[in-house]
């Protein structure tokens, strides 16, 4: 079940960077939400035909596989809608517009905190409550989305997770349209119009990378902090790192070559310098 989901999802990223090549934002993301939605019902109807092979992959496939695809689908989806609604007239107006979606995104962030941060320090205490089906309903107060969320597809924790996943692109999105108001001119379009570039080597070279880069102070002039840098690899790359600290302290108890992905990257840079000369 799992490999045939993430094969899934490869091909639906590949589809997408296809379409990546449209300006028209509502023309490129209109397709991209449809195209999405197809890969959905295919995965739905995949479920229902193989079921899962014990709570495990259940619930490895809510916590890890399900929602990057509903995180692209309310992505996109969301894109599309504020874009269709996005203020014609004054900067100050459209400024306020994505201020307020700004606002909105990160009132979901506060009221979702605790899972937020039991989902990116790898915690597994309580995914039988959070990914797998039937669990987690009890105790919410009324709104109206919990009544109608199909139980034999989602979890809803894992639906939390995707929108959590997809309200860190679109804050970058959001405030990528803000300095594009401001300054039309020297800000480029928007970066959510690039084709999406997933992370495709292993984890611990890119934990690697991290502490590198949090070691060199390369980003905000040495005063991001550790974790704000593995949360933006994690994003921009789409990855899940898991425990990183962990990860690292195997780095540690290598025998040697603590800096392996480092000095591979090195040797490569350096290849293709010699190749080019």
């Amino acid at each position: 079940m799992i490999p045939i989901a993430e094969t899934l999802h490869r091909e639906l990223i590949a589809r997408i960077n296809e379409m990546a090549s449209e300006k028209d934002t509502l023309i490129r993301t209109e397709r991209i939400v449809t195209e999405i939605s197809n890969v959905l019902f295919q995965l739905k109807a995949l479920i229902r035909q193989q079921g899962f092979v014990d709570e495990q992959e259940e619930i490895q496939f809510y916590k890890q596989i399900k929602p990057k695809f509903h995180a692209l689908y309310i992505y996109h989806a969301t894109v599309f809608s504020v874009e269709s609604d996005r203020p014609l007239g004054s900067k100050k107006a459209a400024k306020r517009y994505f201020h307020n979606e700004l606002r909105r995104i990160d009132n979901f962030f506060y009221h979702n905190a605790d899972l937020y941060k039991y989902y990116r320090s790898a915690k597994t205490h309580l995914d039988k409550e959070y990914f797998t089906r039937g669990q987690g309903f009890s105790g919410f107060v009324i709104d109206i989305v919990t009544p109608i969320i199909d139980r034999e597809f989602c979890t809803l924790h894992s639906i939390k997770i995707a929108f959590l996943i997809a309200y860190q692109q679109l804050r970058q999105y959001f405030q990528d349209a803000m300095l594009e108001i401001e300054n039309p001119v020297k800000t480029p379009v928007f970066s959510t119009q690039q084709p999406e570039m997933n992370w495709t080597d292993s984890k611990t070279g890119l934990i690697e990378l991290g502490y590198a880069l949090h070691a060199a102070g390369s980003f905000n002039n040495g005063k991001a902090d550790l974790k704000q840098i593995n949360d933006y690899l994690q994003t921009v790359f789409h990855v899940d790192l898991g425990n990183t600290s962990r990860t690292f302290q195997e780095i540690l108890a290598r025998k040697r070559g603590y800096t392996a992905f480092l000095d591979r990257l090195r040797d490569r840079l350096l290849q293709r310098i010699n190749d080019d000369q």
